[in-house]
């Protein structure tokens, strides 16, 4: 499974925890975490790099690759890339995501803090253009930390490199031009986007294979939670069978 936006794959430690005993589950985090490597700006280089870790780690396929929020784009890439070296894909899975983004989805810090953190408070974008960048910055931060979306040893410098590394990747999925994709492919659809028009959110237009689509309960933040995750693991268990 690749990371999410933000780049850490902690988002998926309740559904590995519900792997059966012996089932290998594997994350792979963003370069750049560490604020020491640099944060990679295509998605055809984060692909690239993590295919080569996947290869390095498990030579031969079949493989079972997954994601989430932006990291659907980088998987999806990544498939593409192992199909072309030959290696055969047994599931791409990926989670309550479409494969498109809006072109003006963040005009400016101010608005893309604002539409990041929209699901757990509001914050005004033109309130936030007039504190200037490094108050902006304190300003979400301790509201973030007051509605405990963020752990409390975070620090500011932290939170501000999660930004950084967001709005690359947000970047890097305004620029990728997707190709059409031979495979098969499952959707994981949450309660959320049940209403969504295309059913498929989307992936129709890319994906030449078969798409499965699978409803599980809760929205695109708690399917990941318990006790939503549970339904998500069984059917994940499923497709590995």
């Amino acid at each position: 499974f690749i990371h999410p936006s933000g780049g850490s794959i902690h988002h998926y430690a309740e559904l590995a925890k519900h792997m059966p005993e012996g089932q290998p589950f594997y994350g792979i985090q963003a370069q750049g975490m560490n604020d020491k490597d640099a944060i990679q700006k295509t998605i055809e280089e984060m692909a690239s790099t993590y295919v080569n870790m996947i290869l390095e780690k498990q030579p031969q396929g079949p493989y079972y690759l997954g994601s989430y929020s932006f990291g659907v784009v980088v998987v999806y890439e990544m498939a593409q890339q192992l199909r072309t070296l030959g290696h055969e894909i047994r599931a791409l899975i990926q989670l309550d995501q479409t494969p498109d983004i809006d072109d003006d989805i963040h005009a400016d810090e101010a608005e893309m803090l604002s539409k990041l953190f929209k699901r757990y408070f509001k914050l005004d974008a033109d309130y936030l253009r007039n504190l200037g960048k490094e108050e902006m910055f304190k300003f979400v931060f301790k509201k973030a930390k007051k509605a405990k979306i963020i752990p409390r040893f975070i620090k500011l410098k932290q939170f501000s490199h999660y930004i950084l590394i967001n709005q690359t990747q947000t970047q890097a999925w305004l620029r990728y031009k997707m190709l059409p994709y031979k495979g098969d492919m499952v959707l994981f659809r949450s309660e959320e986007n049940k209403g969504f028009k295309p059913k498929d959110l989307g992936w129709g237009k890319y994906v030449k294979g078969h798409i499965k689509i699978i409803d599980v309960s809760g929205d695109h933040l708690s399917m990941l939670k318990e006790p939503n995750v549970q339904a998500v693991a069984k059917e994940i268990v499923k497709l590995l069978k």
